[in-house]
């Protein structure tokens, strides 16, 4: 079977507009992408990873301490953080790998249209993995307080300062 590659002249003015259609469901596409899934876990986790920083001393009731599980926490944010701007980076290589796919079928330079590239596959783990470690790292804090705090009893009655002022009797 030869290969043949199509013309501009070959696709019919319905298929041209069609795929002018989907280029620009592509491109609309692309914008709306960089204000999701990444923008999400980097705004979350880098708030998370703030507080728990900021209120360390908190966790753990009566006896605040650093320990592998905050450490941990912030390890996994980190990490979140960094594989959320590469996610970033591998949708938009998708996208624009897609975009450029159209152009070529528009200019009658492809056979068909590929179903996807290595970049959208990249980009689904990518997500998952800032998505997994997010998590991880939201259980991190709440595992050091328990473990930290111990058997620290939050309905425990806290023995009160004496306010009562004494005076000259």
């Amino acid at each position: 079977m030869p290969n043949h590659k199509r013309t501009l002249a070959d696709n019919s003015d319905e298929h041209l507009k069609t795929l002018i259609d989907h280029r620009v469901v592509l491109v609309n596409f692309q914008s709306e992408q960089y204000r999701t899934f990444d923008k999400s876990i980097l705004t979350v986790s880098g708030g998370a990873l703030a507080l728990s920083i900021a209120f360390s001393d908190k966790f753990g009731g009566q006896n605040p301490q650093i320990s592998g599980w905050l450490l941990g926490a912030w390890a996994a944010f980190g990490i979140a953080i960094f594989i959320s701007i590469a996610s970033y980076l591998s949708a938009s290589a998708d996208l624009n790998k897609a975009i450029d796919e159209v152009d070529a079928e528009i200019r009658g330079e492809a056979d068909e249209l590929p179903s996807g590239n290595v970049f959208k596959n990249v980009t689904k783990g990518l997500n998952i993995a800032a998505l997994l470690l997010f998590l991880i790292g939201v259980g991190g804090p709440i595992q050091h307080a328990r473990v930290v705090g111990g058997d620290y009893d939050v309905n425990e009655e806290v023995e009160q300062p004496n306010t009562e002022r004494e005076g000259p009797s």
